[in-house]
């Protein structure tokens, strides 16, 4: 079997060597120079899967070009309802979700800081905004996800979880 993905460092890569760790499955890597060939060699049949955000292949899986498998998330997403979570799947270990957060300089005043989460906070929070992620196949971070405290032990964890993966 082989799986392709958007080069060697990039999240989708790290999707791949996620999966294969958790399911234990012996599969070539086909690197690519981006998602997008990837992903089309994947719906001409060239290569048997694509590791991919489900925000770029949705598309796709909704227009029956490929079919989803699995997705890492801890819930199914809004937009691809008949994809089924790592752990519906059989393969609980397969945690690969990305993430995105707000940073500032070192040293900004934490009042800064407050402000700005509390900006974020309402701007999560809005029905225009989950729409927009459930959209884009994005689950919306929500309670502690939502604090500065979260971002910044989350950010070392990750750099810890892909260090060990890669063997670093």
């Amino acid at each position: 079997m082989s799986l392709g993905h958007a080069g060697v460092g990039s999240s989708n890569y790290l999707i791949c060597i996620s999966f294969i760790k958790a399911a234990a499955v012996d599969v070539s890597l086909i690197s690519y120079r981006g998602a997008a060939p990837a992903l089309n060699d994947a719906m001409g049949g060239h290569v048997d899967g694509v590791c991919d955000a489900a925000t770029s292949v949705a598309s796709a899986i909704n227009g029956n070009e490929v079919k989803g498998l699995v997705v890492s998330a801890h819930a199914r997403l809004k937009n691809l309802p008949e994809v089924p979570t790592a752990a519906e799947a059989g393969v609980p270990a397969f945690q690969a979700e990305g993430w995105n957060a707000l940073f500032a300089p070192k040293g900004t005043p934490e009042p800064v800081i407050a402000r700005l989460n509390e900006a974020l906070r309402k701007a999560v929070a809005s029905e225009t905004m989950q729409q927009r992620l459930a959209d884009l196949s994005s689950l919306p971070a929500s309670g502690d996800e939502l604090t500065p405290d979260y971002v910044r032990q989350l950010v070392p964890k990750e750099v810890e979880k892909y260090r060990v993966l890669l063997g670093k």
